[in-house]
């Protein structure tokens, strides 16, 4: 599995990096370190077969506080394609990138309190949950509660 920047119109928030397993299979990301990071508020990543190069889903750093170095890490998978480790090995990516790369010192996972699948992605990568946020996300029209879980960069160091 890689992660790929996704494939669209241009934008602020586009990234120009690529994440990938290193090609001696370290599992570490690589990425243009140069990047301007401070003008991007969003990496946004396709997570793509490495096989075939099919489209598994999808991933990224968003709402960025630079000053206070977080972001929200979001994950999705076809659903064709879940149950088979793609989002918690895609999250583990981004959220080395996000540390190593971009410097961020906390990253914020978001779930609705009824999605069982991305609720056991947040604590099988290690995440710490913090606590439930009433209203929190708003899906199809309807308010929903969710659980906050967090990683900083010491939690990737007990894998």
């Amino acid at each position: 599995m890689v992660c790929r920047p996704e494939r669209r119109e241009p934008r602020s928030d586009h990234c120009g990096d690529e994440l990938s397993r290193g090609e001696d299979g370290d599992g570490q990301i690589h990425g243009d370190k140069g990047a301007q990071r401070a003008e991007r508020a969003a990496y946004n990543f396709a997570i793509v077969d490495a096989d075939d190069g099919s489209i598994l889903g999808g991933c990224g750093l968003t709402q960025i506080n630079w000053q206070h170095r977080f972001a929200n890490l979001y994950y999705w998978v076809h659903s064709r394609k879940a149950g088979r480790g793609v989002a918690s090995a895609a999250t583990l990516q981004l959220a080395r990138y996000g540390f190593e790369t971009l410097g961020l010192q906390r990253i914020e996972i978001v779930v609705a309190a009824g999605n069982l699948a991305s609720l056991r992605v947040a604590e099988k990568v290690g995440a710490e949950r913090e606590g439930l946020l009433r209203n929190r996300i708003h899906i199809n029209d309807e308010w929903h509660d969710a659980f906050m879980h967090s990683l900083i960069p010491s939690d990737l160091d007990q894998e």
